[in-house]
C-alpha cells in the first residue's frame, strides 16, 4: 500500500512540495492518537514535528473533535467572508481573553503566509510607506509579499525576485556581545533611511525564530528594537506563527521579552490542526479600510474558528503552559548527552520549540543532518527540518506528550545521530 500511495505522488504531485524531501518513500498515516502516528503498515511513529509545529494538541485530541463535529452538527461547513458563525464569536472572545486591551482589532485569514500579508498591507497603510526592516535568518511565508521580508526564501525562490516591499535585513542578536554593535546597526539603518530611501512602513520580526533554527535572541536585543520602533514610530510586528499558544512555555513568546507589539501575526497552532490565521493589532491599524480591501474566501474558516477555540480552552484549563515548560527542562535535563556528541555543536530551545544543531568539522552539514533525519524516522521518529543552512533538527512535540514518549524520542534522536557518527 505505503509504495503505490507513493508512486501515485511521485507520478502527479507538483515536484515544488515537500513529500520526498526527506524519504523517497516516506510514511503513508492512517491513524493518530495524542503524539503518536500510525503507518499503513500498523508502525508507530513519535511526533515531534507536530505538522510542522501546528498540532500542539497532537492528534485526534477529543476536545478538538467534539468542537469540530458540533459544527458540522450545524449543517454549515463555510460560510465565506461575508457572513459569519457562532464558531467565529466564540473565537474573537477566546482571544480577547489572551492579549491586553490595547489590541483592539482582529483581522482573520487562511494561513500564516495571508496573516503576514494582512500585517505588512496595514502597516503601508498606516503609515503610507513602502519599505520595511526584518532580519537575518528569518522565515514569514511563501506568498510575494512574506518572501520580500524573509531572508530565508525557500528552494528556489530567491531567483524569482526581486520581491516587494522592499526590505532591509538587519542582523539578529543571539549572543550577548552581539547585542549592542547589532543594535547600533539597526538605529544607523533607521536614521540614514531619513535621509535616502525613506522612513519604513514597520519593522517585522519573529521573537523566536522557527524556520531559522528556533534562533533565541537576547531580551536586551530584541527590547532594543522596540524601543527603536517606539521611539521613531515605526510599526513593530511580531511574527508568532510557530510560538504562539504555549509552545515555547508563555502564551505567546513575546511575554518572555516584556515588550508588547503593535501588530501580532497568528497561525499554525491557532486552528487547532485546520489551515487558519489572525493579525491582531492596535487601534487604527486595522478599523480604516473600506469594506473588502483585504479579504480572502476562506479567512477562519468555520471549522478552524471552532477547532481554534476547543485549542485554547484545553491550554488554559489544563495548564499546557507549564507543560511546555516540563518538555523543555526534560531537554535540557538531557542536554549533555546532545552536546557530548561530536557533531553536535548547539543543543537549544524555549518549552515544547527545539534544536540540535549538526556540524560536520566545524561547518553546517546539511546531509548530515539529513541522514540523521532519515534515520529518526526509520526508527520511529519525526523531526523537523529547518536552519539557515538546513543543519538543524527541529522538535516541536506535542503538548501532551508523555515523560516517557519525550525520552523515547530523545532515545531514538541520539541513537541515530551516534548510528550516522560512526560511518566517518
Amino acid at each position: 500500500m505505503r509504495n503505490n500511495i507513493n508512486q501515485i505522488f511521485k507520478d502527479y504531485e507538483s515536484t515544488g512540495t515537500k513529500t520526498f524531501g526527506l524519504s523517497d518513500n516516506p510514511p503513508v498515516f492512517v491513524r493518530g492518537s495524542g503524539s503518536i502516528l500510525t503507518d499503513s503498515d500498523g508502525k508507530n511513529y513519535i511526533d515531534m514535528a507536530t505538522g510542522s509545529a501546528v498540532s500542539i494538541l497532537g492528534h485526534g485530541h477529543k476536545n478538538i473533535t467534539l468542537a469540530l463535529q458540533e459544527q458540522l452538527d450545524t449543517g454549515i461547513s463555510h460560510l465565506g467572508p461575508i457572513f459569519h458563525s457562532k464558531a467565529h464569536v466564540k473565537i474573537f472572545e477566546k482571544l480577547r481573553e489572551l492579549i491586553s486591551e490595547d489590541f483592539t482589532h482582529f483581522h482573520p485569514a487562511t494561513n500564516g503566509t495571508e496573516a503576514t500579508e494582512v500585517a505588512l498591507k496595514a502597516a503601508m497603510y498606516k503609515t503610507d510607506c513602502r519599505q520595511f526592516l526584518a532580519f537575518w535568518g528569518s522565515y514569514h511565508g511563501r506568498s510575494s509579499g512574506s518572501l520580500a521580508v524573509s531572508c530565508l526564501k525557500g528552494g528556489d525562490n530567491a531567483k524569482y525576485g526581486p520581491y516587494t516591499p522592499i526590505t532591509q535585513f538587519l542582523p539578529y542578536a543571539i549572543r550577548e556581545s552581539e547585542v549592542e554593535p547589532y543594535l547600533d546597526i539597526a538605529r544607523k539603518t533607521v536614521k540614514n533611511s531619513w535621509t535616502g530611501s525613506g522612513p519604513f512602513a514597520g519593522i517585522i520580526v519573529e521573537p523566536i525564530q522557527g524556520s531559522g533554527g528556533v534562533r533565541i535572541p537576547q531580551k536586551l536585543f530584541l527590547k532594543g528594537i522596540a524601543e527603536i520602533a517606539f521611539e521613531t514610530g515605526i510599526p513593530l510586528i511580531f511574527d508568532e506563527v510557530f510560538t504562539g499558544f504555549g509552545r515555547t512555555g508563555n502564551i505567546f513568546a513575546y511575554h518572555h521579552f516584556d515588550i508588547e507589539p503593535d501588530i501580532l501575526i497568528l497561525s499554525k497552532a491557532i486552528g487547532g490542526g485546520l489551515p487558519s490565521g489572525m493579525v491582531v493589532a492596535k487601534n487604527n491599524f486595522l478599523n480604516k479600510w473600506s469594506s473588502g480591501t483585504v479579504s480572502s474566501t476562506f479567512q477562519m474558516h468555520p471549522f478552524a474558528a471552532a477547532a481554534g477555540s476547543a485549542l485554547i480552552d484545553t491550554v488554559l484549563k489544563d495548564n499546557l503552559i507549564s507543560r511546555a515548560k516540563q518538555i523543555g527542562d526534560i531537554f535540557n535535563k538531557r542536554s549533555q548527552e546532545f552536546m557530548g556528541l561530536k557533531d553536535v555543536s548547539e543543543h537549544r530551545g524555549l518549552g515544547a520549540m527545539q534544536a540540535i544543531e549538526i556540524h560536520r568539522e566545524k561547518k553546517p552539514d546539511k546531509q548530515l543532518t539529513k541522514k540523521i533525519r532519515f534515520d529518526a524516522l526509520e526508527h520511529g521518529l519525526i523531526t523537523y527540518e529547518c536552519g539557515i543552512n538546513g543543519n538543524v533538527i527541529g522538535l516541536m512535540p506535542p503538548l501532551i506528550i508523555t515523560d516517557d514518549e519525550l525520552n523515547k524520542g530523545i532515545n531514538i534522536l541520539l541513537s541515530s545521530i551516534k548510528n550516522n557518527l560512526s560511518k566517518h
